[in-house]
């Protein structure tokens, strides 16, 4: 999911460059360089009497296609014609998916860009957290989709969903028990904000939560108990299902080995929504092929797109997607939400959610 498990409910992390915001009194020049619906433009623009908002969306997108959020409409052809006047005078940027190389140059009244995405190492190529701008991610936005795709993925194997769907299409009627969830044991790698809503969302179902986090022995809301990273093995034998919502670290780099997946009950079945490098997809193959688990929910891959000759696409003990766990017909709306907040914060002088340390990287 360009959305990522390493995400966390949007709190004041203070950047570098968070100090430095102004509270000002003049008019702020606002672009808008992501794809958003009338009424969330007028949202931004009617938020405060200083704010001159102007939709550039189109224009990126003609430069980079790639500049659009997957899943995304296309943008409607901008009012401004001036595209590079825009990007002049802009202090404040909703920014695109994707932008060129040299935007710091063509924006040199730029003093803070609100991303649309909790990672945003696809910035990279722009220098942006470390020239004085200010970058916010939009970490947390997704956090709910993601949750709700993970225990769809649950139900889907505990429910029989494929065997339910093939019986129909061959018009047969075949009844049969299925599973239930409620009492059976979640074993959740990774307690950020995806882990966390995962867990809340598994204790409604009756489910039993274990999970591992670097801070063990801390309680935590929705589960039952919290180890640290030397019982892994422990937790994955004990669990019917695994999800997995960690970030990729040199740590957690292909965490779920060969060792790892025999470990776990053969009636097991790993959710994996963080990240694809996580596992190792090669073990796992190996894995489902010789069935050590019974299956895989699988939205992020070592390589993405997924390779189109890839076994996994056939496998009927695999239920995969094109990491599309955290897009939602709410995205844009929560985006604005959250650009809103901190458009506040910004217009006041007070730190904003979500900072970028350049310190530390993207």
């Amino acid at each position: 999911m360009d959305q990522s498990s390493t995400e966390a409910i949007p709190g004041e992390s203070r950047g570098r460059a968070s100090a430095t915001l102004r509270s000002s009194s003049g008019t702020i020049e606002v672009a808008i360089g992501t794809s958003l619906t009338a009424d969330l433009i007028e949202r931004i623009a009617l938020l405060d009497p200083r704010l001159h908002v102007r939709d550039v969306a189109s224009h990126f997108v003609h430069e980079l296609p790639e500049a659009r959020r997957p899943g995304q409409p296309p943008p409607k052809p901008s009012a401004e014609r001036d595209f590079s006047s825009v990007l002049r005078d802009a202090e404040v940027l909703l920014a695109p998916r994707k932008m060129p190389s040299d935007i710091l140059a063509r924006m040199p009244s730029l003093r803070w860009a609100q991303a649309v995405t909790a990672g945003v190492d696809y910035l990279t190529n722009t220098g942006i957290a470390g020239y004085g701008v200010s970058l916010t991610t939009a970490a947390g936005i997704n956090t709910r989709p993601v949750a709700e795709y993970a225990m769809a993925g649950i139900l889907y194997f505990a429910k029989e969903m494929d065997r339910i769907r093939r019986n129909q299409r061959a018009h047969r009627w075949e009844r049969h028990d299925l599973g239930e969830i409620g009492g059976r044991t979640l074993g959740l790698l990774g307690l950020g904000a995806v882990g966390s809503q995962v867990a809340h969302l598994a204790t409604a179902f009756g489910m039993q939560v274990l999970a591992i986090r670097r801070s063990n022995g801390i309680a935590h809301a929705g589960v039952d108990e919290v180890w640290g990273p030397e019982r892994l093995d422990e937790l994955l034998s004990r669990s019917d299902y695994v999800v997995v919502a960690l970030p990729l670290t040199s740590s957690t780099r292909a965490v779920i080995d060969e060792g790892r997946l025999l470990s776990m009950p053969p009636h097991a079945v790993l959710v994996n929504v963080g990240r694809g490098p996580v596992v190792d997809e090669a073990a796992l193959l190996k894995a489902l092929q010789s069935a050590w688990i019974r299956g895989a929910v699988l939205d992020v891959f070592e390589q993405e797109p997924l390779p189109a000759d890839h076994p996994f696409w056939e496998m009927e003990n695999v239920l995969l997607s094109a990491h599309l766990a955290g897009l939602s017909d709410r995205y844009d709306a929560r985006v604005v939400d959250l650009f809103c907040e901190n458009l506040l914060r910004y217009l006041e002088g007070l730190p904003l959610l979500n900072v970028v340390d350049a310190a530390h990287g993207y």
